[in-house]
């Protein structure tokens, strides 16, 4: 048994002898101390979202404790965030966000009985919402009925279903209810006829929602004689204009027939001889095989019309580089009905770009998010340009490159597949960062010097990825570079250049080109001019650093695209340098965007600049 407090007092020792009187001896003090300990100790938490929450921690010693609060994370500790802060022995939440959830820890100190503390974990919870419901419904006795109740919140709410105030028990044979918490009920009776109540519910909370379904036996002959009606009608109709389509569909193909069979009597001789049709196989084996614009540095030193289809031997070469790279691909085949279509993010150069739902690429994995590229486009240099950067993200793994979750050929359209970031593009999350941006409420806090430094940093490491396997992006731009909540950055390339982005686009040489992230070398004055190597990559990536300095402004922003492309074509471009860069950040970009490639430093050295720089920051 431990001392406690209550045994404080003055003690003597009685001797008791049989026939003798008793003997006391002197009395002596017990004096017992508080030890320093928590009363009680601190337990996990939960808190809701978007509320103010508070957690206390007691403690008691001979005299008053001094409590502290601290978060903890990955075996560190970090000062608390501006919204959270201690009052007295209370942490206080003032409304808690999601990623106020974690690891804090209750410091308590004495001056001469030491220190103690408790890690406690606090979870953020959502009170359950229902967001798609069922009013009252009237159904056909012998019909199936579908009552819906699709709830949020976190965790995910549990969803029961009663009717009349009773559970409904589970019955695969009547009853199904699906993961989102709907149910069908297969076939209604009239006992089925009642009030019924769905419940959403988890540790945050319970949310309920009432509606009546009425079941009858009495269907309006009226109406299923109308509709009977309206059916034949639209078969009818339905059939005529099948029947019209055919006959159109087979006089055109007769007159294309008509067409070749003439065209093809006036062929020359050779053509029989079969000459004109092997120069013309050539020739589409040689379209087919010229380098893309995702191509290895050895190669990319030509221009993009030409390729490397024009020098001797290279079609043989390029056969075997597509043969030995189509197993990679083979293997990173994705089953497409896994996609599950969350909406359109915008329109890119092959096509459409959606964000879609999906199992991990592992078994057990839980869904993730992902961005699904769809090669809509049938030119044979969009095909090409789609294969390769197919190619560049299935060779590189990198924390800093967005990793391939796999791709869709078994049918058209053809997927690429990568993962999704959940904060979105770069040049939109700098937007948000900016006092000007003209957005209500609150504004995403202002980047600091080190974490700007760190943006340009982590990029520079996953082009350094690239550059070291031969690869060239051809596109680095914020808006190609994607941002996790934990501030981490990829570099990908969405590329919307069809609607979101597309006043960043220039059409140069029946293409669409980032004209103002390009390098002087990279734009020709003739047709075929556009060239992509490692050197234009780094001077895109000296406009991409003064995008994250400058918080996404447009670089050349007083000049139209015809006066930047007529400036890079005669070496006089340059960007607006502030004389609030540090001089590190000025050197790289002057470096960066020097008008001889030769001048501008490896990627490699970048990222130890940057690193470097970011670590002398305070």
């Amino acid at each position: 048994m431990g001392t406690q407090l209550s045994d404080m007092g003055d003690y003597a020792c009685v001797a008791n002898t049989s026939g003798h009187l008793l003997v006391s001896s002197a009395t002596a003090r017990l004096t017992v101390t508080k030890r320093l300990k928590f009363s009680p100790t601190p337990s996990d938490a939960q808190l809701e979202l978007d509320k103010v929450g508070e957690i206390e921690c007691k403690a008691e010693a001979e005299t008053q404790p001094h409590v502290r609060w601290l978060k903890v994370g990955s075996g560190k500790m970090y000062r608390l965030p501006d919204h959270v802060y201690q009052r007295g022995n209370r942490l206080v939440f003032d409304t808690a966000r999601r990623q106020d959830a974690g690891s804090y820890m209750c410091v308590a100190t004495h001056s001469t009985q030491g220190i103690i503390n408790a890690t406690i974990y606090v979870h953020i919870v959502e009170w359950p919402a229902i967001t798609v419901k069922s009013n009252n419904v009237t159904v056909f006795e012998g019909q199936p009925a579908l009552l819906h109740c699709v709830a949020k919140g976190s965790p995910s709410p549990h969803i029961s279903w009663y009717r009349d105030s009773q559970p409904i028990l589970p019955d695969a044979r009547r009853y199904t209810i699906f993961k989102n918490g709907s149910m069908n009920i297969r076939q209604v009776f009239i006992e089925d006829n009642g009030m019924y109540a769905c419940v959403a519910n988890n540790t945050a909370g319970v949310a309920r929602w009432d509606f009546y379904l009425r079941v009858t036996n009495h269907p309006l002959d009226e109406e299923e004689d109308f509709n009977m009606v309206k059916t034949i009608i639209i078969a009818v109709c339905s059939a005529g204009a099948y029947l019209a389509l055919v006959i159109g569909l087979t006089a055109f193909c007769s007159y294309r027939l008509l067409t070749q069979c003439r065209n093809h009597k006036a062929l020359p001789l050779k053509a029989e001889n079969g000459d004109l049709h092997r120069e013309q196989h050539e020739l589409l084996m040689k379209d087919r095989d010229s380098c893309a614009q995702f191509r290895s540095d050895s190669d990319n030193r030509s221009h993009a019309g030409s390729a490397l289809s024009s020098q001797p031997g290279s079609h043989s070469s390029q056969s075997q580089n597509s043969r030995s790279r189509r197993p990679s691909l083979d293997r990173l085949q994705y089953p497409r009905h896994q996609l599950n279509t969350l909406g359109i993010m915008g329109k890119g150069c092959f096509g459409d770009v959606f964000l879609a739902r999906t199992k991990g690429p592992r078994p057990g994995d839980q869904e993730i998010l992902v961005v699904v590229k769809s090669l809509l486009t049938k030119g044979e240099r969009e095909v090409r340009d789609f294969y390769s950067e197919m190619d560049m993200f299935a060779r590189v793994e990198h924390p800093n490159v967005v990793h391939l979750v796999g791709v869709c050929r078994e049918a058209e359209p053809h997927f690429l597949i990568t993962e999704y970031c959940d904060w979105g593009d770069l040049k939109q999350f700098l937007l948000a960062t900016r006092s000007d941006n003209g957005r209500r409420g609150t504004r995403v806090p202002a980047l600091t010097s080190s974490q700007k430094l760190s943006m340009g940093q982590q990029v520079a490491a996953g082009m350094d990825a690239l550059a070291s396997q031969g690869l060239v992006h051809g596109d680095l731009a914020a808006r190609n570079i994607l941002l996790t909540s934990r501030m981490q950055l990829k570099v990908a390339r969405p590329s919307l250049c069809g609607d979101v982005y597309a006043s960043e686009y220039y059409p140069l040489h029946q293409r669409l080109v980032p004209l103002r992230w390009m390098a002087p070398e990279a734009v020709g004055e003739e047709e075929g001019g556009v060239m992509c190597t490692t050197a234009g990559d780094i001077w895109a990536f000296g406009v991409f650093l003064w995008e994250v300095m400058q918080l996404a402004d447009l670089p050349y922003r007083l000049l139209s695209d015809e006066e930047v492309l007529r400036a890079l074509q005669h070496g006089q471009a340059a960007l607006e340098l502030s004389e609030l860069y540090s001089p590190t950040v000025m050197n790289l970009l002057q470096r960066c965007t020097a008008q001889l490639p030769s001048q501008r430093p490896a990627f490699s050295e970048i990222s130890t600049i940057l690193s470097l720089a970011g670590s002398d920051v305070v």
